[in-house]
């Protein structure tokens, strides 16, 4: 920390209503034709390992996949080798 920055720090605790916070606006992700199936499917995929080899929470993994699939995410890579991550997919959608 800069000098001095931790003394203003603690001369007056912060509070709620002192951070504004605002949902940055959120774009669409691109979306492709695969192949000759007409199913629209999304440039980018969602790649689950993390979920199961870090074992993070459900709530955690249900807030970071609805982000994703707001986002119109609708690729999700995930395999039985990653650990838990199909059932944390599963009871978060």
């Amino acid at each position: 920390m800069a000098f001095g920055a931790d003394r203003l720090l603690q001369a007056r605790p912060m509070i709620d209503s002192d951070v504004k916070t605002r949902e940055p606006e959120m774009k669409k992700v691109e979306t492709r034709r695969l192949g000759r199936t007409g199913i629209a499917g999304s440039a980018l995929g969602f790649g689950a390992s993390e979920f199961g080899q870090k074992r993070i929470a459900l709530k955690s993994a249900a807030a970071i996949l609805g982000r994703a699939l707001d986002a119109g995410l609708n690729v999700i890579d995930t395999a039985a080798c990653y650990g838990n991550s199909e059932e944390l997919i599963g009871r978060a959608v």
